[in-house]
């Protein structure tokens, strides 16, 4: 199988030594092969130096093109690489590695040579594309000069955010499919549910950490050598090879690390059921932010962003906290099941600090500390639209005292059906196929007063599934079995002719 094995350097910033020791890693392996095409497009942060777009073949550079200065922070810079790569080399398989500073989900400020930065809390927001362009310079703390997305670029004073980050894909040429195998970030803080939605539709699998990384990044030479020595490796074996030489590369440093790779064909349902979360914690907690304000102590956080929680971890506290609640502990295992199940698909962590680090974070933040130009722009994110979860955006809103409670919660319904696991249908399943039994029940005048059909298995709905059953002389257990439901189906039918 041909792969091609695309990294996206953006070195103009203080980590332009740790991109030189990076391809030096990949020139350090000798030979290549006829099924690996090594893509490269590097900037640097010598002024005096183009970037360079390249191939490394058998441990020398090759057809390399001067590409003048460019702003590594312009979506169109990426989209023109991968254009330039998908086209000029076909191949079977296609990885991307952003190379960069991360900062998730937080599109704070951009890092300058002179321990300046670039600050969108005095800027102006004024294109959904071109977000903080914009932007006065500000002195800020070391720990604040973390706070950016990727691909950060000093001299343009520019990174991508992560609509941008989307755009990128978006943006490629009609004629080129658009899928990539793998997208890889060797970046800090990326492994996060807001960022992989951004992504579903353009990759199978993404790769990142949920903490920071160390300088040097993955071990390409590594990486380099297994995909020459085994071309026709799965997706699967390759990305447990970037985990895999990660770790190996920094056992003796005994840094703190996580990596983790998640599949995207499940994310729209891990959204949904995210979503249904929210809208069951919303909807029985008035006041969900002092309900929940203790466990926020024993959440995983990660370095320098507090306010980034571990999804899983916090899924198990929040059960934990209403383990008597059957609808809030139901609308917790369905989350949990799909993101152990069906979503992550390796993920490894090290050191005690990062034992609860399950693989994917969120942005929870408990105080409104941020500015309005990024709420700005983590609003306009996919997960937060009417046909993401719109109900999680609510339910953030509310820990981080955004919003006063969104009174709306008690008249809508989760954004969309989610997957039933189970082949029954029971008090805490919700959607559109309980939505209709709803209806149906109402039909049949089954309890004296209409059900509310609003598309959730409550106590109401289950008492009049027990009332249904003991008239037709079914087991009378309240749950919506195959015999049930046929007997549902049968009387609509007859009232239908």
């Amino acid at each position: 199988m041909k792969t091609n094995f695309m990294v996206y350097i953006a070195g103009d910033n203080n980590l332009d030594d740790a991109a030189t020791n990076d391809i030096l890693e990949i020139k350090s392996v000798k030979y290549t092969g006829e099924d690996l095409n090594i893509l490269i497009q590097r900037d640097y942060r010598e002024e005096s130096k183009n970037s360079k777009r390249f191939v490394i073949k058998n441990g020398s550079v090759t057809h390399e093109l001067e590409l003048g200065e460019t702003d590594t922070g312009e979506s169109q810079t990426l989209t023109e690489f991968l254009n330039w790569g998908l086209k000029s080399y076909k191949a079977q398989r296609n990885i991307l590695v952003i190379w960069n500073h991360g900062g998730g989900t937080l599109d704070e400020s951009i890092p300058l040579e002179d321990g300046t930065v670039l600050s969108p809390r005095r800027g102006n927001l004024f294109s959904k594309t071109t977000h903080l362009k914009r932007l006065e310079v500000l002195k800020i703390t070391e720990d604040e000069d973390r706070r950016k997305a990727i691909a950060n670029d000093d001299a343009a004073g520019n990174y991508l955010d992560n609509i941008e980050i989307k755009d990128v894909f978006e943006n490629i040429d009609n004629s080129i499919a658009k899928k990539f195998d793998i997208i890889g970030f060797d970046a800090c803080l990326m492994s996060m549910i807001e960022v992989q939605y951004q992504l579903k539709s353009y990759t199978k699998i993404i790769v990142g950490s949920e903490e920071l990384e160390p300088n040097n990044g993955w071990d390409y030479a590594r990486i380099v050598s297994y995909l020459v020595k085994n071309p026709n490796a799965t997706n699967e074996e390759v990305v447990n090879e970037i985990i895999t030489s990660y770790f190996d590369f920094y056992h003796l440093i005994r840094e703190e690390l996580t990596l983790a790779s998640i599949y995207t064909d499940k994310l729209e349902e891990t959204i949904c059921l995210m979503d249904f979360l929210a809208h069951t914690l919303l909807r029985k907690k008035e006041n969900i932010r002092h309900e929940i304000w203790s466990l926020f102590e024993n959440i995983q956080i990660f370095k320098y962003e507090n306010w980034y929680k571990d999804l899983y971890h916090f899924v198990l506290k929040i059960e934990e906290i209403f383990s008597s609640d059957n609808d809030i502990v139901k609308a917790c295992n369905e989350l949990k099941n799909n993101l152990d199940n069906e979503v992550i698909l390796i993920n490894r962590t090290e050191s005690p600090r990062l034992k609860n680090a399950y693989g994917i974070s969120c942005y929870l933040p408990t105080e409104d500390d941020r500015s309005f130009l990024a709420l700005e722009i983590f609003s306009l994110l996919d997960i937060n639209q009417v046909d993401g979860a719109p109900n999680w955006f609510k339910f953030f809103k509310q820990i981080a005292t955004i919003d006063s409670f969104p009174s709306d919660v008690y008249n809508t319904l989760p954004r969309k059906p989610c997957k039933i696991s189970n082949s029954y249908i029971k008090k805490g399943d919700s959607g559109e196929v309980v939505f209709k039994i709803q209806k149906d029940l109402n039909m049949l005048n089954i309890l004296d007063e209409e059900l509310v059909v609003d598309g959730i298995f409550g106590t109401q709905t289950e008492k009049a599934v027990v009332y249904f059953q003991k008239k037709y002389n079914l087991m009378v257990d309240g749950i919506i079995g195959n015999q049930t439901l046929e007997k549902i189906k049968e009387l609509i039918l007859l009232l239908q002719r």
